[in-house]
């Protein structure tokens, strides 16, 4: 028991000489998780509505516009409220060896083998997807 609260104040004590050094996007996560945790959303007392309402409240002051961020509460649970973000944008999808040809992954390049400059581990079927999601 003692060595285990040995071990926890020296985890603490070196977690919270890392937390100066946090980038601003950290510190933004850290501030949305304490705020997240201080909300009480327990099933049988707490309000996951207010939750939601907060992200929300966040979501517009990062330049959503009111019409995509939407709290969303089922009749008759007024604590059980949920968020919708609609993130509007465009997205791509890029295909490629969607004709099957023979594409070879590896070579053999061990000059002592018998098999050396010989190709294998060639995908019977490769397709590679490539996605680009864009925010305007």
């Amino acid at each position: 028991m003692r060595r285990s609260i040995v071990l926890i104040a020296i985890l603490s004590a070196q977690t919270a000489g890392a937390q100066g050094a946090l980038t601003p996007h950290q510190r933004a996560a850290r501030e949305i998780y304490s705020e997240l945790i201080s909300i009480n959303t327990v099933d049988s007392v707490g309000s996951v509505t207010k939750a939601a309402e907060a992200m929300a409240a966040r979501f517009r002051a990062a330049g959503f516009p009111d019409a995509d961020v939407k709290v969303l509460i089922p009749p008759g649970k007024p604590t059980k409220g949920n968020l919708v973000v609609r993130y509007r944008g465009r997205a791509g999808i890029t295909i490629f060896n969607i004709t099957n040809h023979w594409n070879p992954r590896d070579v053999q390049n061990n000059i002592d083998s018998r098999q050396f400059g010989t190709f294998f581990n060639s995908p019977g079927l490769s397709v590679r997807l490539k996605f680009e999601f864009v925010k305007y």
